[in-house]
Formats: C-alpha cells, structure tokens, sequence
C-alpha cells in the first residue's frame, strides 16, 4: 500500500513540474512575442493583417506547447527505452544487431521522408488557419456595417469557404499522420519474419548462438515495437511544433522600430522644422519637398483634401515612418537621432478615429501610465467636457466602456480621447480632424475643450472645421504633395 501512494505521490510530482516547466516555457515565449509585437514599426502593421499576428500569439503557441508535451518529451523517453533495449540486443549478439540496423533502416528512411510532407502540410494548415482567424477578426471589426447592409449570409458563405480549405488541408494532414504508424507496424513485422530467419540460421547452421539467447534477442527487439509506435505518432505533432515554431520566430526575427538609444529629448525649447521632407509609400511620393517650422508655444493648421498626406505628417512627426529625402529638425537635432520614447511621451495625440480599450474609463484616460492620479483623471475629463456624461454612467469613472468604446458615442469617444491627450500634459498637442464626423453639438463642446486645452501649448491641427481655424496662428495647406501658406 505504501509503495502505491509513494508511486502516486511521485507520477503526480512528475506530471506537475513537467507542466509548470511546459507552462513556463509557453508563458516565456509569448511573453517575448508580446514585447516584438510592440517593438516592431507602423509599417508592418500596414501591410500585416492582424489575424496572422493574432494567430502567432494563440494558435501557433499553443501547437508549440503541445509539440512540448506530445510530441518532444515522449520521444526523449521512447528514446531512452529504445537505448535500453537495443544496448540488451547488442549484449547478446553484435552481429545480428548489426543485421537488425539494416533492416531497419529503411524504415527510418520513410519516416524521415514522411516527416518532411508532414511539416509541408503543417505549414498549410497554419495558413489556413491564419486566413480563418483574419475572417473572424475582420468580421467582428465590421459586424456594424455587415448587419446594415444585411450581408450575413455572404459573409457566412466566405467563412464556411475558409473553413472547408482548412478542413479540406487538415484531413490530409491527418492522413499522413495516421500512416505513420501502422505502415512502421508492418514494417517492423516483416523486419522481424525477417529476423527470425536469421536467427534460425545462426541457431541451427552457424551454431553462434543458442536458442535461450535467441528468445532473449527477440524479447528486446519486440520491446521496441510500442516505443516505435509512441514516436512515429509523437514526430506528426513535433513536426508539427516545429512548424509553428518557425512560424514564432520569424516574427521574434523581424527588424523592430527604433524608440532608444538616440538622444534624449529634455523638452521642446525653440521649434520643429520639416526641411524639404519627401516621403513616398513604395514608389509613389506623397510628400515632395514639404518645408515649414512650427515654433514653440505656436499653433499651425494644416488644410487639405481627404488622401492628400496631411495624415502622413502627423506620423512622420511622431517618427512612425522616416522621410525618404530631406529631415524632420527638433531644436537643431534629426529626428532619427532623437530618442523616440521620449519624443513621444511630450505629444498628446487625438485622431478623427478614437482607439479606446475595453477597461474602465480611468484606465483608458491614464493609458500608459504605470500609477494613476485620479485627481487628474477628474480634472483631464472636465478639461475635455467628458465629466458630464462619464459622472450619469451607472459606475462613473470606474465604467467598463466595451470594444473600442462601443458603449459610447461618437463625441462622447472624441472627448475621452482628448481628455487621455490632457492628462498626459503634453507640450505638444497633434489633431487629426477631431471633429470630422460629429454632430454640431459635439464638435461645439470639443472646440470649447480645446480653447481651454491649447493655451501655453505648442500644436499641429489637421483640420477643416472654420471654428478650429480660429484657435491657431497659422493655416498652412497641402496640395499635390506641397505645402502652401495661405
């Protein structure tokens, strides 16, 4: 009896650091993956679609962590098995061990061979993968636009495509994993018919060995049939970890974005000058030869139509992208020899598209803050008028606003995303068409904020609005890719 509840105690001792030391694995390299995700530049993001990054963090870690615990620590140990049986047939007969590797060779051959179709079809079912949890991503994104237009049912119909071709690509996967054992059975079966004619011959003609030996010989042989069988069914789920694997990893390997070790920025003492700035996605130039300087504590308006670049400005001012001709001048130093992080933690910026995150609304206003000020958050709100309506929510400040802020309106978005601009007290203050698309009464309630807001700071205004114009020193305008002074 106690030697059953010490073999307990022990198996389950076993089971738990293995999983604590898989655990720890998984959580490490999604952690790593994390932090590169965050590392790499805008323009991956741009040309990246999101569901392959999404399926990097969950599905293809999860195939790693199975590929630990199903696939690389099972065939250790059947290894390990194996090395004891064959070091026994060795003891009793080197040379027909010897005849034994070579009929077993070619069965490693062909599940070698197998092996490379299997990471081949691995990778397929990956993408296909990939392609299904893009579709899930593009479809909860859009479910607003998919319901009015009553597209549910075609949008259906592209989805159930998606998951045929990975039904279609997984089945196949699995069919060549499920070979893998019984054709290694049946070879390992005639490899023995085999062995057992030899034996006979050296038993009854050559008289090098003796039948009690013989048994034994075989009884180590056959002890490897079930560690055989364990690893041909553990290399699909390796090869298919492996995959994967790769598949993470290329990510880890991407070039990140550059936000240290350039020179760290104090503040912001005499002006940002953009000196003959040319910037073109691929080969067609959005910018050409853009030159104009925004002075400390000054506030410039940049007008234009929609898709001419004024877009682009903003990004290359908060060193999204680089210029491909010409510099981005702050207090006499490149921009691509500044410190990025601490550029950035000067600007405050506020798009005509509110990113909000589904937390409360303290922590979406104090984003990025390791410790929040809630006396600021208060003050940041009533700054951007969103005290109003954040204080009639049925948990305040402490209200969790959904996905993107979808339990919100359009204003009601817009001054939260102000308000988190304020309560990081930035000197500089970057807005993108803040009052696009809102009603009259919401963009009159932003343009009251940002009177208040934009005394005693330096800011870059995109805008149209004739009510913003007012508030800055300058307009400046872009068109065909120059800028113009009006």
């Amino acid at each position: 009896m106690v030697i059953f509840l010490l073999r307990g105690i022990v198996g389950y001792a076993q089971r738990y650091l293995g999983a604590k030391l898989e655990e720890g694995i998984i959580k490490e390299i999604r952690d790593k993956l994390y932090t590169r995700i965050h590392a790499l530049p805008l323009s991956y993001f741009v040309k990246e679609h999101s569901g392959h990054l999404i399926a990097r963090a969950t599905s293809d870690v999860d195939g790693i962590r199975r590929g630990i615990k199903d696939g690389f620590l099972p065939i250790i140990r059947e290894t390990m098995l194996i090395l004891v049986y064959g070091g026994i047939a060795i003891y009793l007969s080197p040379m027909l061990f010897l005849y034994t590797v070579a009929i077993f060779l070619p069965i490693f051959l062909i599940i070698q061979r197998l092996s490379m179709k299997l990471r081949h079809e691995s990778e397929r079912v990956q993408n296909r993968m990939a392609k299904v949890t893009r579709a899930l991503s593009e479809t909860f994104g859009g479910i607003k636009v998919i319901k009015a237009y009553a597209a549910e049912a075609e949008d259906k119909r592209r989805f159930d495509k998606l998951t045929l071709a990975h039904m279609r690509t997984m089945l196949k996967f699995e069919r060549l994993s499920l070979i893998g054992t019984p054709l290694a059975e049946f070879m390992f079966a005639l490899a023995i018919a085999v062995m057992l004619i030899l034996g006979a011959y050296a038993i009854f003609i050559k008289h090098v060995l003796t039948a009690s030996e013989f048994i034994l010989f075989i009884g180590a042989i056959v002890a490897l049939v079930q560690p055989v069988r364990n690893i041909a069914q553990a290399n699909s789920l390796l090869q298919r970890a492996i995959n994967v694997t790769d598949r993470v990893y290329r990510v880890m390997e991407l070039p990140c974005e550059r936000t240290h070790g350039g020179i760290p920025l104090g503040g912001l003492k005499e002006c940002i000058v953009f000196d003959n700035v040319h910037f073109a996605y691929d080969t067609e130039y959005v910018l050409v030869g853009v030159s104009f300087s925004i002075h400390k504590g000054e506030k410039i308006a940049i007008i234009g139509t929609s898709g001419v670049g004024k877009t682009t400005i903003v990004d290359l001012l908060l060193g999204f992208y680089e210029p491909t001709h010409g510099r981005i001048i702050v207090d006499g130093y490149d921009l691509r020899e500044i410190d990025l992080r601490s550029w950035r933690k000067r600007i405050g910026v506020v798009t005509q598209e509110p990113i909000l995150f589904n937390t409360s609304i303290i922590e979406n206003i104090a984003l990025g803050e390791p410790t929040v000020d809630i006396k600021r958050v208060k003050r940041a709100a009533m700054l951007a008028h969103a005290d109003e309506f954040i204080s009639k929510l049925p948990d305040g400040y402490n209200t969790v606003i959904g996905e993107r802020g979808i339990t919100l309106s359009g204003g009601e978005r817009q001054r939260l995303a102000l308000a988190r601009a304020i309560y990081k007290e930035p000197e500089i203050l970057i807005l993108d068409e803040v009052t696009a698309y809102l009603d009259r009464e919401s963009a009159q309630k932003i343009e009251a904020a940002l009177e208040e807001v934009l005394k005693g700071r330096t800011a870059l205004i995109i805008t149209h609005d004739e009510s913003t114009l007012k508030l800055v020193d300058r307009v400046l305008e872009l068109r065909d890719g120059r800028i113009y002074s009006i």
